[in-house]
């Protein structure tokens, strides 16, 4: 289907789950967005990609073969004037896979309209500002696209490297839990604080067992959860030794892989999410957290603060080159909810509130929408 048919043909370059995380998420989203628009024709490409969530962030030569296939596919399109109304990718600047992003939206630049490329994570000047002849490459594949910026921030860094046609501020979602409530704390038990996320350390999950251990020896009665499957650079065998080893075995459980139900009672588990990544922009699992109504402790890195919002800025921790500097932090701010009930209601309804102005499925349906409409 060609762009002047009088509907909207748009060229989906983006993977869809497996495996799931949040990017693939958040492109699931979107598509099922915009499959369910009657004037909306999809044309979904892809391959090239990780099978699975072991195999995020490796290198085969599987993958290189597959995406030669795709990239000689969309160069027949472009001999054969096969055209699109919209293109659609996604890109994560600071990966290794940025480059062949850059190449596949340089191709589908030339196949449609318009070409939207969602942002997810950071690092997008230091990506337009290569040297040599990479940096050139980028400047002739992305200028005169347009930008889709998961948090305030990275849209007005996009702006202010001034070469995409327009760049639009849409937050990522969060689905609107049917159990979703103010934590309630009687203090007749432990404060269970909870990390869910693909077992990665630089998203802070042996952080985690380290702060929970700190808590312990500080006399603070907490019990932690993780869930999360295995990666390249994690699995869940590892994690299972490294708590066993700190003789944490009674007080961290390991959930595994959690999806659907299970996520949702996961959250609905813990008072307080804590989630000490130096690796993320705007993680979509923040929001699911606090749609639960669980209280957020981050650390301040790409939009956590954004997401968190001025309401919970207390619970936004400054990184520094010592970890025990913002662990002290932790300390104060978990004892203070463990000898006050009230306070953490307070601050599990201040996440609601946060969720329910950026987050909610609703708000996202109509932000992807009203943007392909223009």
């Amino acid at each position: 289907m060609t762009a002047d048919t009088g509907f909207q043909s748009v060229l989906f370059l983006a993977q869809l789950p497996p495996p799931r995380h949040g990017q693939s998420a958040v492109s699931e989203a979107v598509f099922n967005v915009l499959s369910d628009q009657p004037d909306v024709h999809l044309h979904h490409l892809w391959r090239g990609g990780a099978r699975g969530g072991g195999d995020v962030g490796k290198r085969s030569l599987g993958k290189y073969l597959a995406l030669a296939s795709l990239i000689g596919q969309l160069i027949w399109y472009w001999i054969s004037a096969k055209r699109f109304s919209h293109a659609y990718l996604t890109m994560a600047p600071w990966a290794h896979t940025a480059m062949r992003d850059v190449v596949l939206a340089g191709l589908a630049r030339a196949l449609s309209k318009r070409t939207l490329i969602h942002v997810h994570g950071v690092g997008l000047e230091d990506l337009v500002q290569k040297p040599g002849l990479a940096g050139r490459l980028v400047h002739w594949c992305l200028s005169d696209s347009e930008i889709i910026a998961v948090t305030s921030g990275a849209a007005d860094t996009a702006r202010q490297l001034a070469m995409f046609d327009q760049v639009h501020h849409v937050p990522n979602f969060a689905p609107r839990p049917s159990t979703g409530s103010n934590k309630e704390h009687s203090g007749d038990r432990p404060l269970v604080l909870g990390w869910l996320g693909n077992l990665d350390p630089r998203k802070g999950v042996l952080d985690f067992v380290d702060t929970v251990d700190n808590l312990h020896k500080a006399g603070l009665s907490v019990r932690g959860r993780i869930g999360g499957g295995s990666t390249a650079m994690l699995s869940i065998e590892e994690l299972r030794d490294t708590v066993h080893r700190r003789g944490m075995d009674d007080d961290i459980d390991l959930l595994g892989h959690l999806d659907g139900a299970q996520k949702s009672g996961f959250f609905d588990g813990i008072d307080i999410f804590l989630y000490p990544s130096r690796h993320d922009l705007a993680p979509l699992v923040l929001a699911e957290a606090m749609a639960h109504g669980a209280v957020p402790i981050v650390l301040d890195v790409g939009g956590m603060g954004e997401m968190v919002g001025p309401e919970l800025r207390q619970n936004v921790l400054q990184v520094t080159n010592d970890k025990a500097d913002w662990q002290s932090e932790v300390q104060e701010r978990v004892g203070a909810y463990s000898a006050s009930a009230d306070g953490l209601s307070c601050d599990s309804a201040g996440a609601l509130r946060a969720y329910e102005n950026q987050f909610t499925p609703e708000r996202f349906i109509a932000r992807i929408r009203h943007l392909f409409a223009g």
